[in-house]
């Protein structure tokens, strides 16, 4: 990404870059006129996802402190049941992310309080909340009226509960890493990412400008902070403009206008604005990452002790989804009578016939 125009226009077929980035220099313009950011680690667990075709995209919007392979109960627990699991009382709901009900259009921030309800326990306001994606809070033996719940509540992202658990992490590993972009991402949300002018069809006469570098005035209704100047080069006593550069991005920009600038240039400038919560705070929206990777590893004993077979070669492995399993009056989607977290193996006694439709959508049945 270049964010130098001088590059664009100068370096025509010839605008591959020739400086390496490092995170030495992350986010400054090298001096083959690109700028590059860093986003992510690989780590090794992650790794054995690296293939000549795809590569893994952490996100720590998914960051939690708290394993997904623990049992419900537990997680109930830890998320904030305690000891009263089973207990009744009350709970207070909150939004997790900003919120517009679709039916009444009322907008909520994140934090918000949205509902409370009462004379439930607490396993059920878990339930509830991981069902509606909401935080919650717990009062023993309380009720809606007398117990009234806060209007707002601090809700962290995946990011900051990693950033809590810093001084536990290395500084080599990929959480730590990109907690910090994140951080730096959401801290300059709204930020001008780069911007450029077109000088095509302008004479150098039409580019003269009397002082070095001027500055570009930028006019908001909702950033600040912003800073861009164009870049000349000095004839005579004069100086010609050749192309812009982006100082200081601001934050908070969901419009500019240039309101000054000299020669008349405003309207050869384009400004490329931030994505909402902060363009290097989803990588996967940035790389466009629409795929999901699984990584099988089957081994022949298990397969021997678990489903009772004296077969230990395979040569063909694959992956079937909602198969359906036979129950006592009907059949059902094998794992949908599963709590979230709780395991379940399946074996197949007859001969399973996989045919396709086409080379993408293969289909089976159980013969």
């Amino acid at each position: 990404m270049s964010a130098n125009a001088r590059n664009r226009k100068d370096q025509f077929g010839l605008s591959n870059s020739t400086v390496k980035p490092t995170r030495g220099n992350n986010n400054t313009v090298l001096s083959d006129g690109y700028r590059w950011k860093f986003l992510y680690k690989v780590d090794l667990a992650e790794g054995r996802f690296l293939t000549k075709t795809y590569m893994p995209v952490p996100d720590l919007n998914e960051y939690d402190t708290i394993p997904t392979s623990i049992s419900p109960r537990e997680e109930a627990f830890r998320r904030g049941c305690g000891n009263n699991t089973g207990l009744s009382g009350s709970c207070c709901f909150y939004h997790k992310t900003d919120f517009i009900d679709p039916v009444t259009q009322d907008t909520f921030s994140k934090g918000d309080l949205d509902f409370c309800i009462d004379g439930t326990i607490c396993s059920k306001c878990f339930s509830i909340s991981n069902s509606m994606n909401r935080d919650f809070t717990f009062t023993l033996g309380g009720d809606c009226e007398t117990n009234i719940c806060e209007p707002t509540r601090s809700v962290k992202e995946g990011y900051e509960k990693a950033l809590d658990q810093q001084r536990k992490l290395s500084p080599n590993r990929n959480t730590y890493l990109q907690a910090n972009v994140y951080k730096g991402a959401k801290e300059k949300d709204g930020q001008i990412q780069s911007v450029f002018i077109n000088l095509f069809g302008l004479s150098e006469s039409d580019l003269t400008v009397t002082e070095k570098d001027p500055v570009v005035v930028i006019g908001s209704l909702t950033g600040r902070g912003a800073s861009v100047r164009l870049t000349t080069y000095k004839k005579g006593s004069n100086y010609v403009v050749d192309g812009i550069r982006l100082i200081d991005g601001g934050t908070n920009y969901r419009d500019a206008v240039v309101t000054d600038v000299p020669n008349n240039l405003t309207n050869r400038i384009i400004f490329n604005f931030d994505y909402r919560g902060g363009l290097f705070a989803d990588p996967r929206r940035l790389l466009n990452a629409t795929r999901v990777m699984v990584k099988v590893t089957l081994r022949e004993d298990q397969i021997a002790d678990t489903f009772s077979t004296d077969q230990t070669t395979f040569t063909r492995y694959g992956l079937i989804k909602d198969v359906v399993s036979s129950g006592n009056d009907t059949n059902f989607i094998a794992g949908s009578d599963t709590n979230p977290g709780q395991t379940q193996t399946f074996s197949n006694i007859k001969r399973v016939q996989v045919s396709s439709t086409s080379a993408i959508a293969p289909t089976a049945a159980t013969a």
